[in-house]
Order: structure tokens, then sequence, then C-alpha cells
């Protein structure tokens, strides 16, 4: 997907210039969405770069965590390492049983079945 991105963004830039660029902040600020977008780029020395989002992660520490303290940190934990519920790895982050976190986790992870994995509730519920 960052590969994605960034072929997207350089052929972005080879038509129309930067993101930032007065003219197309205009466009891009008339979609309700798209205010993030201006964040894409960052001015260093007046010059417009890309943000680190299109070389590395951002949303969340590349530590590896050893330990958390409820079952909704072990649930995001999960997520942002693995992009699903994993409930042995979550498990060993909060020192609890399977059967502990699926009860703490109740309403907000879900069986699939046709799938044969634990879900968290919007991607259950959406199909």
């Amino acid at each position: 997907m960052r590969e994605f991105l960034n072929r997207s963004y350089d052929d972005f830039l080879l038509k129309f210039g930067n993101l930032n660029a007065a003219e197309n902040l205009k466009v891009i600020k008339m979609d309700t969405a798209g205010n993030d977008i201006p964040f894409l780029e960052r001015n260093i020395g007046g010059t417009w770069q890309k943000a680190d989002i299109f070389s590395r992660p951002v949303s969340f520490s590349t530590e590896e965590l050893t330990r958390v303290d409820t079952v909704e940190e072990a649930l995001s934990a999960s997520l942002n390492k693995y992009g699903r519920v994993e409930l042995d790895y979550m498990a060993g982050l909060c020192d609890s049983s399977r059967e502990e976190l699926k009860t703490g986790l109740y309403g907000r992870i879900f069986y699939n079945p046709l799938e044969n994995e634990y879900q968290i509730a919007d991607k259950f519920i959406a199909g």
C-alpha cells in the first residue's frame, strides 16, 4: 500500500505540483475529507517534501510491546502489529487467558466461522 501511495503522490506531483501549492489547496479544501491531505507534505527549508508516512509507519510505535494493562490495550496492540485479532499474542501481553480476553472484549470482537477467526465488531458487522 505504501508503494501505491508513493506512486500516486509522484503521479500527482508531476501533473499538478505539490499538494500544498495554493491552486491545489483550493481544490483539496473543497472536499470535507480533504483536511488531512496537506499533511502528506511538510515544508523543510522552503521545500515541500513527502511526510514520513511515505517511508515508514507513523500511527504507532515500532517498538515491541511486552506488557499492557487492559484487554482493550491488548486489542489495540494486536491490531497495530498484525492488523487482526490475535488472541494468543494478546493473552501474553496482559497475562489473561483467551476466555478472559473474549469476556473482557464482549461486543468488541466476534467469532467469524467463515474466516475461522475473531474479528473486531466493525469488520464483522461490515461483512
